[in-house]
């Protein structure tokens, strides 16, 4: 699995706008922190470990997760309607 600053990489690429670093944080340990309330949709993202990454009240619609570890991940209020887990772990 790709480690986790390699997942600001692949949302920087989904939002080519001058907006898009505002959805996250990368720190200078490369751990990466999804803001509150970030638009995630339709986005297709496979093979990433999301462990204890906080999804609270992130927009979550229409994308799909393949092969993804989201274990102690907190999606508390993340809207998640028509997304997709694939084959994914730590998920309750």
């Amino acid at each position: 699995m790709h480690l986790l600053s390699g997942v600001a990489n692949i949302v920087k690429e989904a939002f080519r706008s001058p907006l898009r670093d505002s959805f996250l944080v990368e720190t200078t340990r490369g751990y990466v922190v999804i803001k509150p309330g970030v638009d995630l949709t339709n986005l297709v993202l496979e093979n990433y470990d999301f462990k204890g990454l906080d999804f609270r009240d992130a927009n979550l619609q229409g994308s799909t997760f393949r092969n993804c570890d989201f274990e102690g991940a907190d999606l508390t209020g993340a809207n998640v309607r028509n997304t997709k887990f694939e084959n994914c772990t730590g998920l309750n």
